[in-house]
């Protein structure tokens, strides 16, 4: 899918709401409150297990929803790169669906940006990024928010 503005949010809703078992979140940035809407979703209405790999640079920022989705059930956890960033951008569903591109999960992304991204669910390409998002997610470490100073000023309806 490519789109000059808009749209791609709305595929990202659609594939986590289909989510029954889990959904697996490796970001650069995270301030989409809609993708956080879906992922609140799947959590609250399908019980599935949500873990996210966030950069830990831009976790620290005031605008990240990281610890607003530790509230609803996240399991969010940030990963800092000495020499640079964890520039990754996909989502897991279920082990079965694989959603990437160059999209951010943010809402410049969505309302600003021209961005492009795939779901598929090749059982090869889909086995790839499990096996780096357990990488990812051994390198990481628990978020913490109170380490930040920051504070949850958000809510996702």
């Amino acid at each position: 899918m490519f789109s000059p503005k808009g749209g791609i949010s709305a595929e990202i809703m659609r594939t986590i709401g289909a989510a029954t078992t889990s959904v697996k979140v490796a970001a650069f940035a995270f301030t989409s409150t809609y993708i956080g809407k879906a992922i609140k979703n799947a959590i609250y209405f399908k019980h599935a297990k949500v873990q996210m790999v966030l950069e830990a640079k831009i976790a620290r920022k005031k605008y990240s929803l990281d610890e607003l989705l530790a509230v609803y059930g996240v399991d969010v956890r940030v990963i800092d790169i000495p020499r640079g960033v964890m520039h990754n951008k996909f989502v897991i569903v279920d082990d079965t669906k694989l959603i990437t591109g160059s999209c951010n999960f943010t809402n410049d992304a969505e309302n600003k940006n021209c961005e492009n991204m795939i779901v598929t669910d090749i059982p090869e390409l889909v086995a790839a990024y499990i096996k780096e998002f357990d990488k990812l997610w051994a390198m990481s470490t628990v978020n913490n928010a109170s380490a930040t100073g920051k504070t949850i000023n958000a809510n996702i309806y």
